[in-house]
């Protein structure tokens, strides 16, 4: 039995796209500096990364384990939701 459905794991993932979707949005758009914001960009950030790197790799583990490639709809989008997430994130490092 797994501790972790397809469904928990889509929504997981969608809520660490969400947070850095807000994080890039906030950076180049509304540009809102408060020191609470600031604070709690800080504090939440790294953890969401290391987080975001670990749910990338299980929801690949859980694709692949799939016998059926269309038989959880759920397992499909949180993979194709992470890979963006994930690439876009760590690709921000390398570009200026």
């Amino acid at each position: 039995m797994s501790l972790i459905t397809n469904k928990t794991l889509f929504y997981l993932n969608l809520g660490i796209a969400f947070y850095f979707l807000l994080l890039f949005l906030n950076a180049y758009f509304f540009k809102i500096e408060g020191e609470f914001i600031g604070f709690l960009q800080e504090l939440v950030t790294l953890p969401l990364l290391a987080i975001e790197i670990f749910l990338f790799v299980l929801s690949f583990i859980r694709f692949f384990s799939l016998k059926d490639k269309t038989e959880n709809t759920y397992c499909v989008l949180s993979c194709i939701i992470i890979s963006i997430s994930t690439f876009l994130t760590i690709g921000s490092f390398f570009i200026k």
